[in-house]
């Protein structure tokens, strides 16, 4: 494969975790951004055919509107969400306390 040298600016903050997990890795900068690059391009790939496609594209539109989302998430569980229990939600990884809780058993 064919490759080319491009130059481009990073924010310090990205470049330290580039050089942390090649240093964890074994590895160079270089590996890491391809690699990452290869992996952010399929996902980019994917969510483009889903948001092209006829039936999905509709739907996640919606979802992606303004509040939609939680409304949605209101109504499947039954109750209100406020903001800062979406805020605690997504701190936490969308794990609930129990599956933390569980987790922390089995690890200790």
């Amino acid at each position: 494969m064919e490759k080319v040298f491009i130059g481009f600016r990073l924010p310090l903050d990205v470049l330290e975790r580039i050089d942390h997990l090649a240093g964890l890795q074994e590895t160079t900068r270089s590996a890491v951004i391809q690699r990452c690059l290869r992996m952010g391009l399929d996902e980019e790939h994917l969510n483009v055919d889903m948001m092209s496609n006829p039936i999905t594209g509709p739907v996640l539109r919606k979802l992606l509107q303004p509040g939609m989302a939680r409304r949605v998430i209101e109504m499947l569980i039954g109750e209100k969400v406020n903001e800062e229990r979406v805020q605690g939600l997504i701190r936490a990884g969308g794990k609930s306390k129990d599956t933390r809780r569980a987790k922390g058993r089995a690890t200790s």
